[in-house]
């Protein structure tokens, strides 16, 4: 559905960057910062465990951008400990792969809510 058949459709559109090392985005992963110049998600999904940038420097890569720190991030990891691992990373939520596919959607859709 493109953007102007979800609005009719009364379909919220929101805007989610996702920085992960899957093998099918992967080569999206060498943009996410580039993209974060001049493009504003609404919230980030980001792994922490990728080969080229960790999911801890692109944190802090994002946070020294102008205006980008203010953009809500979702960390998904499968990295053990997860609770303390990012602690000082200020993530509005984190989940430990595999998660609960619903709980995310919910999760984002509260991140999201663009309603006064």
């Amino acid at each position: 559905m493109r953007g102007d058949e979800r609005q009719r459709a009364g379909v919220a559109q929101r805007r989610v960057l996702v920085v992960d090392d899957d093998a099918s985005i992967q080569g999206f992963l060498a943009e996410a910062l580039a993209v974060l110049r001049v493009w504003r998600p609404d919230l980030i999904l980001l792994d922490l465990m990728m080969p080229e940038m960790d999911g801890w420097a692109f944190r802090a890569e994002q946070r020294a951008l102008p205006d980008a720190e203010a953009v809500a991030v979702i960390v998904l990891s499968a990295t053990r400990e997860l609770a303390a691992k990012t602690e000082g990373l200020a993530a509005a939520a984190v989940f430990a792969k595999p998660f609960d596919l619903d709980r995310l959607l919910s999760t984002i859709d509260r991140l999201t809510d663009r309603q006064p």
